[in-house]
């Protein structure tokens, strides 16, 4: 797997990769393996932008559960 640093990137498209989680991932093992040493912050940054993630995807599967239980499109198809 190549990486390469997000400052090469277009400046449009380095606010799209900076809201994925493994940008700040890669980055700490690129940290690492280089100049052996790590950033808390980095790996702070990605665990916040997981539970965002997280958390919306959860709330937004509530809405969609109960919107589907008021229908009545949530049935017992099992046998």
């Amino acid at each position: 797997c190549i990486y390469y640093p997000i400052e090469i990137l277009p400046d449009w498209l380095q606010y799209i990769a900076k809201s994925l989680p493994l940008v700040y991932i890669f980055e700490e093992v690129r940290n690492i393996l280089i100049y052996q040493s790590y950033s808390v912050i980095n790996i702070f940054k990605a665990t916040m932008i997981t539970f965002l993630y997280f958390s919306t995807a959860v709330f937004i599967f509530y809405i969609a559960f109960e919107k589907s239980r008021e229908k009545g499109n949530l049935m017992n198809m099992g046998e």
